[in-house]
This record gives C-alpha cells, sequence and structure tokens, in this order.
C-alpha cells in the first residue's frame, strides 16, 4: 500500500512538474486567462504592472518622459531581464533534476523537495524581479505622470469587464 501511494504521489508530481511554463509563457497564459475574467490577479497587481518599465518605455510620448526618466526605465529594464533570466535558468534547471529524481527506482524524498523548493524558489524570485522593477518604474515618474498611468490603467480595465 505504502509502495501505491509513493507511486502516485510521484506520478501527481511529475505531472506539476512536466506542466510547468517558462515564466514568459506563464505571464502570456496568466494574462490572457486575466482579460477574460476580469481580475484574476492579486488587487493591486494589475496597477502595478502598468508601471512596468517596458510598458512606460511603450507610452513615452503620451507620458512625456524626459531623456533622464527613458535613461533610467531602459536601466532597470536591462536589469530585470538579466536577473529574470537567471532565475528562469536555475528553475529550470532544477525542474529538470525534480523530473530526473522523480524517475528514479526509489525517489529520495529529501532530494525531492529540495529540487521542488529551489524549483519554485527561483520562481518566486522572478515574479519579485518583475515587481521590484514596476516599483521602481513608478518612483522614476513625476505624480502627474503616475496619475496619468493609473487612469490609463483603470480604464483599460473597465473597458475589459464590458460584456
Amino acid at each position: 500500500m505504502k509502495r501505491i501511494r509513493s507511486f502516485l504521489a510521484a506520478a501527481v508530481f511529475l505531472g506539476l512538474a512536466g506542466s510547468v511554463n517558462p515564466l514568459a509563457a506563464q505571464h502570456e497564459q496568466h494574462h490572457g486567462q486575466r482579460a477574460r475574467q476580469g481580475d484574476g490577479m492579486m488587487p493591486g497587481m494589475q496597477m502595478l504592472e502598468a508601471f512596468a518599465p517596458a510598458k512606460l518605455l511603450e507610452q513615452r510620448a503620451m507620458l512625456a518622459l524626459t531623456e533622464t526618466q527613458i535613461r533610467q526605465l531602459q536601466q532597470i529594464e536591462v536589469e530585470v531581464t538579466a536577473t529574470g533570466e537567471h532565475a528562469l535558468a536555475t528553475h529550470e534547471t532544477h525542474r529538470e533534476q525534480l523530473h530526473s529524481a522523480l524517475m528514479a527506482a526509489k525517489p529520495d524524498p529529501h532530494v525531492v523537495r529540495t529540487h521542488f523548493d529551489t524549483a519554485h524558489a527561483a520562481m518566486g524570485h522572478a515574479h519579485w524581479q518583475r515587481i521590484d522593477a514596476a516599483l521602481r518604474g513608478m518612483a522614476v515618474l513625476t505624480e502627474t505622470q503616475q496619475q496619468s498611468v493609473r487612469d490609463n490603467s483603470n480604464r483599460l480595465r473597465h473597458r475589459e469587464r464590458r460584456p
């Protein structure tokens, strides 16, 4: 009976480990779901997402960004891309090692747990980098520019919710 439970647990973990997408794919998949559902994010996160440096740079003309602001936002974007890629690489490495550990004849729970925790911590780090970048992007803007981004985000959210 214990062996059957171990096998079933491993099968469940393999299903979960095999279905983990890279962060960018998760983001695109989740973003599409959010658009259909309205507000599938934690409170405040959709608004914060509007302050992502890449999104702010796309709106440089509307926000009348200065050259200094543009350079600061570009620097934040470069930093978050580099740290995000590293976190994703770490996640992928441990996801593969988790898969290998689960495929062993007798999976070691400690090894499985280590790779599971490390993969999830790396993904959490990648998500935190995006949050931190948005907060830093917001800090680059003037209060008037911040309000403009909020107003635009609110308009878009209300448009998405209409049937």
